[in-house]
Parts: C-alpha cells; structure tokens; sequence
C-alpha cells in the first residue's frame, strides 16, 4: 500500500481522488493542470526547460504523467513548500525549484462544493458546479471524479458545468449516441438486403 501524501490531509476531493489512484495510472496533461492548479501552458513550459514534474513521452506529441512518480515529486514540493511570508520571500528570492511560488497556492481552480458526485447530485441547485469530463466522440459529460480511474483520449474534453448544463449535456450526447446507433444498424440492414440478391444468384 502506497504511503498516503500530504494531499490526503487537504480534503479536497480531486486531490484525495489522485491520492487513491493506481502509482502506474497514467494521466493526461489536462487532468494534471486541473489537478495541480496551473496551467497547461505551465506544464509545457516545465518539459521545455527539463523541469518536473516527472512525466513519459510515448510518442512525438503523446504526453503523459505517471501517478506515481507525479505524487512523489508533489509530496516533496509540498514539504518544502514555505509556510510563512518571509520563507515565501526566501524561496522567491532562491529561486527553489525553479518555483515563483507554491503549486498548491489556492484560488487558481474551482473548488468543488461537496465531497463526491453522488452528493453533489442530492444536494446541488441548478447553479452549483461540478467538474466533468466531455467523453469522446458525443460529449458525454462524466464525472471527473470517476473518469480519472477510466482510460482517457486525446479527444475528450474537460469543463465545469452547473446542474442545469450537465442535464441539458447529458439529454445532447444520448441524443448523438443514440443517432449513432440508429445510424449504425440502417447501415447493417442495407448491407445485408444489398447481398441477398447475390446469394440468391449462388444458390
């Protein structure tokens, strides 16, 4: 069992959801920005330079981050992280880590307004905000909770959505997949009434 992080101790639900996942788990550059409270620009820049955080580059534009080795290098961050104005002034000044400041400074994201996605939905007014995740190829909204345990594609997309958006998303993305699928089946029956004249002819 992985020794848990500082994140645990943060009750924040994203970071406690990162906290559970597998140390082979491999992440996209969106859901570590979202994760980690910067910017995917921020990110990009840190590969650049050859700085952490730690990450794999399976292919030419193909990036991705290990749990595992991300959540070490965070708890390391964290517990040099300065606790005071005149520490924050020094590692400014230090230049520690290449950080201007701490990664995890608050007020940078969304804070999510309950605990889990399940209490979200009993609790939440049309207005309240959750963060999702847009699946590819309809835009399914998912909960980004739960999709960071699934295997994720370039393709999928991530927002804050209110109640009120995620139903009307959701009602829009059943719509295309169901299109799809009808879609999908008259091309299936039109191919096959297209063969039946040449059966018929073989037999």
């Amino acid at each position: 069992m992985a020794t848990p992080t500082p994140n645990a101790f943060l009750e924040d639900p994203l970071l406690m959801a990162f906290d559970a996942l597998p140390a082979n788990k491999l992440l996209q550059q969106e859901q570590v920005s979202l994760l980690l409270e910067c910017t995917t620009r921020w990110l990009e820049d840190r590969r650049s330079q050859g700085a952490p955080p730690p990450y794999v580059q399976l292919g030419e534009r193909m990036i991705r981050y290990a749990v595992g080795p991300l959540r070490e290098w965070l708890r390391q961050t964290i517990d040099t992280a300065p606790t005071s104005p005149t520490q924050h002034r020094a590692q400014r000044e230090a230049n520690v880590l290449g950080f201007d400041e701490p990664i995890l400074r608050g007020g940078r994201r969304k804070k999510l307004p309950a605990r889990s996605f399940a209490s979200f939905m009993a609790s939440a007014s049309n207005h309240d905000e959750w963060l999702f995740a847009l699946r590819a190829p309809h835009g399914r909204p998912v909960d980004f909770l739960a999709d960071l345990e699934l295997e994720s594609s370039e393709d999928d997309g991530y927002e804050w959505l209110t109640l009120e958006q995620y139903g009307q998303r959701l009602t829009t993305a059943l719509g295309r997949e169901q299109a799809a699928h009808s879609a999908t089946d008259l091309s299936s029956t039109l191919e096959g009434r297209l063969l039946q004249p040449a059966d018929r002819e073989r037999m």
